[in-house]
């Protein structure tokens, strides 16, 4: 008797394509599974962000809406979350929120098994709003499996929610090492490369308040004030560049802070940066770290919940200092302006850590959990061959 063993169908749920890590990671572990065991499909709610630019043919995509969704297009988003999950075999909740909420009930409702994808540490969970609170500690017990993007989100989660500790798993989020290399050769435009001529500071992420850029620029300015020359980079837009810009201004920086909004590629501008510096009061896991590794450019972070430490293995890799501290940021980063030595040490201690977020490897970590889950509910398995034939 002999079995066909078919291809897995995954249906991985987002609410858009905003260009934050989340979204890059669902990106990035779509192109990264074996379609040889896998038959992937993307529902998104709406179609905006500044990742569209980033779908080829290769992603199987589809959005529910041409636009932001308003709260009356609640009942048609759960109705075509339901109505595309008929035809997969696991889901993917791919963020905390809507999407992954609305694929557990499409999952409970067809029996299929949903697998929930954490990104944000779980320490901030008393901010939330009620609604929030309430569905978190509810509905993420019904998950067949729950994965942390670093192990501090799986813990901060842990101490919330009661869940089972062998149905959550930590995978880091990955990242196309090749893919970063190769952006990173692409040249400077003319009109940035005289920024770059100067030991520079650089930054990346959402202008918002868990990126806490405002203790980044508040650190520049102590630096100038000091004597030491350099620029500041900050590549990113958000609801707080106005306030950023305001504060630039009053502490007189303006000459040497420069606001470059998104860049569809980030990378080359890491790569011809002094520093890179993480400044916020929390993370997930930080892919930017990640990325910047890969780039080979030293890293000052704050030691903040909970992934720059584990990223950094506890200060290994780069400087951590502590976080809301505008002081102990300057320090930090005055450390390796100031220092060529210890930049070239954590430049070459950095490239060598990347190795452990290099996505092919972390791919297989997803296609194992996946294939888990699929064997637990019988699934992967078409007739046999032969009780088909007599029919």
């Amino acid at each position: 008797m002999m079995l066909n063993h078919r291809k897995i169908r995954l249906l991985m749920l987002m609410p858009n394509l905003h260009g934050g890590g989340a979204e890059k990671a669902v990106l990035t572990l779509y192109r990264s599974l074996d379609t040889n065991k896998f038959e992937l499909s993307i529902l998104a709610h709406e179609k905006w962000g500044s990742l569209l630019h980033d779908l080829d043919d290769s992603i199987n995509i589809k959005f529910v809406h041409e636009r932001k969704y308003k709260r009356t297009d609640l009942p048609g988003l759960l109705f075509a979350t339901i109505h595309h999950a008929k035809s997969t075999d696991i889901i993917l909740g791919a963020n905390e929120g809507r999407a992954t909420f609305f694929g557990l009930i499409a999952a409970k409702l067809l029996r299929k098994p949903i697998v929930g994808w954490l990104h944000n540490d779980w320490s901030q969970f008393r901010k939330l709003t009620s609604w929030r609170q309430i569905l978190s500690l509810k509905l993420y017990g019904y998950f067949d499996r729950v994965v942390a993007c670093s192990q501090g989100v799986a813990d901060s989660f842990s101490k919330i929610v009661d869940l089972d500790s062998s149905r959550i798993q930590t995978i880091y989020n990955g990242i196309s090492g090749d893919l970063i290399r190769q952006r990173t050769q692409e040249p400077l435009p003319d009109q940035f490369t005289s920024i770059f001529e100067q030991p520079t500071i650089i930054t990346a992420g959402r202008l918002d308040y868990p990126k806490a850029q405002e203790y980044l620029i508040e650190a520049h300015a102590f630096l100038i004030n000091k004597g030491i020359k350099h620029n500041l980079v900050i590549l990113g837009q958000g609801g707080l560049l106005n306030s950023l810009k305001q504060q630039v201004n009053h502490l007189g920086v303006s000459n040497s802070v420069h606001f470059l909004g998104f860049q569809n590629n980030p990378h080359m501008f890491i790569k011809n940066a002094t520093v890179f510096a993480l400044s916020s009061r929390f993370e997930g896991f930080p892919l930017v770290i990640a990325e910047t590794l890969f780039c080979g450019t030293p890293i000052v972070s704050t030691d903040c919940p909970s992934g720059p430490n584990e990223a950094l293995e506890g200060g290994k890799y780069g400087i951590l200092v502590i976080p809301e501290d505008p002081k102990a940021l300057a320090d930090g980063l005055e450390e390796l302006l100031c220092n060529p030595t210890k930049r070239a040490k954590f430049s070459q201690l950095g490239l060598e850590r990347s190795e452990a977020f290099e996505q092919k490897y972390i791919a297989r970590e997803w296609e194992s959990l996946f294939e888990e889950v699929a064997h637990s509910r019988g699934i992967g398995k078409s007739e046999n061959f032969e009780e088909k034939f007599d029919r």
